[in-house]
């Protein structure tokens, strides 16, 4: 398995969960704030960006953790770097440490992830300001 940057793809490492995490913190404190509806006595409420984010990396840092566990229990190996085919069925690595490395195999799947990009088309062009 080759894999670019991120292990387990941008949703747990930069995308979708970590931007849940925070967005679940900032609720948190909204509801603190408001805990005299709730009948909850709180002397003061504060929070500190650095606990947000420490609290962020650590559920990125267990996510990770858990896709190299099921990586290596697989039996996978896992090689960091970026792959571009050179003959049917082979890849040449470009390894993130440095170096080329090639692979061989009957059969090749691609899982390319995503990548945000504006469409094309003519007819989105003609629409936009």
């Amino acid at each position: 398995m080759v894999d670019r940057r991120y292990v387990g793809g941008s949703c747990p490492n930069i995308a979708c969960l970590p931007s849940k995490n925070l967005i679940y913190s900032a609720r948190v404190l909204s509801l603190a704030r408001r805990g005299a509806e709730f009948g909850l006595e709180a002397d003061s409420i504060r929070t500190t960006m650095q606990g947000v984010q420490a609290r962020k990396r650590k559920m990125v840092e267990s996510l990770v953790q858990m896709h190299l566990e099921r990586c290596a229990a697989s039996g996978a190996e896992l090689i960091m770097g970026e792959a571009r085919f050179i003959a049917p069925r082979t890849v040449a690595i470009s390894l993130n440490g440095g170096g080329e490395r090639q692979i061989a195999a009957e059969r090749v799947f691609l899982d390319l992830g995503t990548r945000a990009a504006m469409p094309t088309s003519p007819d989105w062009q003609r629409s936009s300001p």
